[in-house]
């Protein structure tokens, strides 16, 4: 098995975030550098940033759900400023990590989880997830961009995938938009194609699961057993 799924099914981390670890030299195999897509056995001795993971080990999977606040980091790492990261909210003893990013300054729905398969289900693009945000700018938002934002534009990275987007009735610089894809930032540069500034995002909703409207932000969650048997169905 390749040990990028090796690890992930072992609770490590997600493959994306394993891909990464061993193209910093951080996975070893028998005392050995591992490489990119190495195949690998338990009866292999791996280790991951120099401590060496126990395979007999049962693994304990855990799922949460974070009401993310603003300026809370979606990463395990932060050493050089120190800045508080969803790990420091979420208290559990395993070893869990977020599902994807949230930008530092959006607030919202994220999962964490040390189950690897259901994170490479999640952020894989074939799967297409769809994610609902609620976003408000800095001016009253024109009918004919919320018409090309349904179709298309062209980023620096490439055309986007069509959104769905919906109006907030109460307000006319503010709206529901969904997309399928997980690009860095996208929310903010699709807003910016057309020069909106964002003042304002929240996410709300992955696939089926939704952000409790009483979980206040900074506050965490279990999964429930419906939640769980939807991502593994992905």
């Amino acid at each position: 098995m390749r040990i990028n799924k090796f690890l992930a099914m072992h609770g490590i981390a997600s493959r994306r975030m394993i891909d990464r670890l061993v193209e910093n030299g951080k996975v070893k195999v028998n005392g050995e550098v591992a490489s990119l897509g190495q195949e690998v056995s338990d009866k292999d001795s791996i280790s991951v940033d120099g401590k060496k993971i126990d395979i007999t080990k049962s693994i304990n999977f855990e799922y949460y759900l974070l009401n993310k606040p603003l300026s809370v980091l979606c990463t395990l790492k932060d050493e050089a400023r120190g800045r508080l990261k969803v790990t420091d909210i979420v208290k559990s003893k395993e070893r869990i990590y977020p599902v994807g990013r949230l930008d530092y300054m959006t607030e919202g729905l994220i999962i964490l989880t040390n189950d690897g398969e259901i994170v490479n289900k999640l952020l894989h693009p074939s799967r297409q997830v769809w994610k609902q945000y609620y976003c408000i700018v800095d001016s009253p938002i024109l009918e004919e961009h919320i018409g090309k934002w349904k179709k298309s534009i062209v980023l620096d990275d490439g055309p986007t995938l069509s959104a769905k987007i919906k109006r907030d009735s109460k307000r006319n610089d503010a709206i529901f938009i969904e997309i399928a894809e997980g690009r860095n930032r996208q929310i903010r540069r699709m807003m910016g194609y057309f020069r909106y500034s964002v003042k304002y995002l929240q996410r709300l909703r992955i696939g089926e699961i939704e952000l409790d409207k009483d979980l206040v932000v900074g506050k965490y969650r279990r999964l429930t057993e419906k939640e769980i048997n939807y991502l593994r169905s992905l």
